[in-house]
């Protein structure tokens, strides 16, 4: 009978000790339930933080890295002066001239700037000569340059484990293992890191070629009407006597040379002729 009682106080005691776990059990979810509404009341803009770190990780979501180019060639009256025009256009629009080529009849500038301001600068050079033509064009990196950031994070992540492994590295021919890909994985780092650098700048500063062209000009000479003088008709009349004077002299002078010439042949000349004579009669 007393084993009976004892037994029964035994489970009553262990009911009760599981009874007041599972209340502070309840009074603890309860709290930190408390707690976090709590929290979400006093930070309201947590989900929207948490929406803002999806769309900035979400490729659907990624700024798109689109370069622009464009050339244009005018037809100017001078084209230093327009070089002057544009060079100051583009220093006040925040842009630079990266390569330039002038000359008095031919000049091309290379122009960098702001991609904001690639419609404001093309509408200017509209207004420095006449436009001849103009081609635009973009380039849409934005899977590229995704895709490579992607691989970069990844790159580090990995350098971060050789780093690691380094530490653990107890035999030298383990050290310059890890020290052999360490050094291949940071250049394929400062590779991506130079690729990146570089889109950025294409994609935030458009690039303008432009060719200046010098317009011919239509120039005439001035005529000035001049008289001719008795004087000077006595002296053209006499000039054309004695050039006509001259050709005669030079025509007979010429033949009578030839007579000189040709003389020691004269006999051999009528003994032939005689001779020819002679053999038609017979």
């Amino acid at each position: 009978m007393k084993k009976r009682v004892t037994v029964i106080i035994a489970i009553f005691m262990v009911a009760i000790i599981f009874a007041s776990c599972g209340s502070k059990q309840a009074r603890d979810s309860v709290t930190e339930t408390s707690k976090s509404d709590q929290l979400m009341q006093e930070n309201p803009s947590s989900d929207n933080k948490v929406a803002a770190d999806y769309d900035s990780t979400t490729p659907a979501y990624t700024e798109r890295k689109i370069i622009q180019n464009a050339r244009v060639i005018l037809e100017v009256k001078d084209t230093n002066e327009s070089y002057d025009k544009i060079e100051k256009k583009v220093i006040s629009s925040g842009g630079y001239v990266s390569a330039s080529d002038i000359g008095s009849n031919y000049s091309h500038i290379t122009i960098r700037v702001p991609a904001t301001s690639l419609g404001n600068i093309l509408s200017f050079l509209d207004t420095v000569g006449d436009r001849k033509e103009r081609n635009t064009s973009t380039d849409d990196i934005t899977e590229e340059y995704t895709d490579t950031k992607a691989r970069l994070k990844n790159l580090k992540a990995q350098e971060e484990q050789l780093l690691g492994i380094m530490k653990k590295a107890n035999t030298i021919e383990d050290i310059l293992k890890v020290q052999g890909e360490l050094y291949k994985v940071r250049g394929d780092i400062e590779a991506f890191e130079g690729k990146i650098k570089m889109w950025d700048k294409l994609v935030e500063f458009s690039t303008i070629d432009i060719t200046l062209n010098k317009a011919k000009e239509i120039s005439g000479k001035n005529v000035k009407l001049t008289f001719i003088s008795w004087n000077e008709i006595g002296k053209a009349m006499a000039n054309g006597f004695k050039s006509t004077l001259n050709v005669i002299i030079r025509f007979f002078s010429t033949i009578l040379v030839f007579i000189v010439t040709i003389l020691p042949l004269i006999p051999f000349i009528a003994l032939a002729v005689w001779i020819f004579i002679r053999f038609r009669k017979k």
